[in-house]
């Protein structure tokens, strides 16, 4: 069974000689059997440990300056590998816009 978590967020980032504003989509999915809770894992839980995450990285001015080349590839490779020891069987999509988005299985 999954259950899926959405975060939008935006943040600026440098790319060839030009300030531009991205708009994410970041979907946090978690696989796994129903604990005696009924739940796979509690929603809160994945709230709390992506937000974590998400305030590391729009805490800086620039996603350059966290997020070295930030393409959809290094910024879920950032994500995940954040994310990875906290929340269970994780799979995570980052959209860009509504036609582009890259997946970590």
């Amino acid at each position: 069974m999954k259950i899926c978590r959405i975060f939008n967020f935006s943040t600026e980032s440098y790319h060839h000689m030009n300030f531009r504003e991205e708009h994410y989509k970041l979907e946090v999915i978690c696989s796994g059997n129903i604990h005696s809770d009924g739940k796979i894992v509690d929603i809160k839980y994945i709230d709390l440990q992506t937000n974590i995450i998400l305030k590391e990285l729009l805490g800086y001015d620039l996603l350059n300056d966290i997020v070295e080349n930030p393409t959809l590839e290094n910024i879920i490779s950032w994500i995940y590998y954040r994310l990875v020891d906290k929340l269970p069987n994780i799979n995570l999509k980052l959209w860009i816009g509504d036609r582009t988005y890259v997946e970590w299985k």
